[in-house]
């Protein structure tokens, strides 16, 4: 009997004090109209930027931006084994915004870096890489975000 009250009273504690409140609720991101211009660069990269924006280009807002994209993507050999044969890759992708609202023109550099190992199997590590890069360039989208919501 004891336990099942003591259960009860924990129990209800943890659910009613948990005080979990969405990070982006209150965010001005709704405000944001966002037209991308023109696009240089990594088109694989530009194209996911693009339709990660596109949400923001159908906003109702007095506050459009109108950007340039220049984005570029490497992919290095951070170390080999001693045949010379890779065993460590390093991904880094860069964009620069031109950001253009009102006359008035930033230009905001974002950049992500990502070591990884070699995978033994070639298709795993194609599917490893894509993953890598989608995150990457949703933190960059995420940055840009931030950016233009504090302007």
């Amino acid at each position: 009997m004891i336990k099942k009250i003591l259960f009860l009273i924990i129990s209800s504690s943890l659910i009613f004090s948990c005080g979990y409140s969405p990070v982006y609720k209150n965010s001005d991101n709704s405000k944001l109209k966002i037209f991308i211009t023109e696009m240089y660069g990594d088109n694989e990269v530009n194209n996911k930027i693009r339709l990660k924006l596109k949400k923001y280009s159908k906003n109702e807002s007095d506050i459009n931006y109108e950007i340039q994209i220049n984005s570029s993507i490497d992919k290095i050999i951070a170390s080999k084994d001693p045949t010379g044969k890779a065993t460590d890759y390093e991904i880094k992708i860069q964009s620069s915004f031109n950001i253009k609202n009102n006359d008035i023109t930033y230009t905001f550099d974002a950049q992500e870096r990502f070591k990884y190992k070699r995978k033994d199997n070639n298709f795993d590590e194609l599917e490893y890489e894509r993953t890598i890069k989608n995150n990457m360039i949703d933190n960059i989208v995420e940055k840009l975000i931030s950016y233009l919501s504090r302007k």
